[in-house]
Order: structure tokens, then sequence, then C-alpha cells
């Protein structure tokens, strides 16, 4: 099972949730993907960069797996989102449109 971390290198959170990771593990450099290094941080875990913004990147399942030769089981997006209340958090979100696309993506 393929599990990968993808950061935008457009979103300064995606950035920086990425170098502390990269920070803490040290990992070895595997390949590239679109031009940017993808890094090995476990066994099945790989990070990869982006240039584009996640919302409107549609398909990176078929990307890595042309580029690289992997089929995710699970791909996680590391970016920024704000709280109503303005506490700072990590969250985690399940993807898709349930209606229109108004941030990106496929429309429902």
């Amino acid at each position: 099972m393929t599990i990968v971390l993808v950061a935008c290198k457009k979103d300064l959170a995606s950035m920086n949730i990425a170098n502390y990771v990269l920070d803490l593990l040290n990992p070895r450099r595997i390949s590239e993907f679109l031009g940017n290094p993808v890094y090995n941080l476990f066994e099945d875990v790989l990070m990869v960069f982006i240039e584009k913004e996640h919302i409107f990147y549609d398909r990176l399942d078929s990307d890595l797996s042309r580029a690289l030769g992997i089929r995710p089981k699970i791909i996680m997006f590391l970016s920024r989102h704000s709280s109503a209340t303005g506490i700072r958090t990590l969250t985690v979100h399940p993807i898709g449109n349930f209606r229109e696309n108004t941030y990106g993506g496929l429309p429902k």
C-alpha cells in the first residue's frame, strides 16, 4: 500500500509542514515528479511536491502512476485551512465535491 503526501510549492503552510517532516525524518530522495524531488519517508510512504494548487490538481493518482510506477492507496494533501474559532489546528477531511466545484475539482 503506497501512501503519498503532497506538498504544494505555492502554499506556505503546505511547505512549512513538508519542511518540518523532511527535517524530522531526513529521508532519502529517490526520484523526481514534475521536476520536483520525491522522498521516501518510510516503507511505502512518499512525499512529492507540485507547483499547481492542490484544489486545482485533478487526476493526480494517474500522473503519479505514469511518472513513478505506483498506484497510491492514500493521497494526503498538506495544505492550509482556517478554523472559525481562530484556534490553531491540524485538520483532516475527505476530498471531493458534494455539489458544485466552487474551489476546484470536478463537480459531483
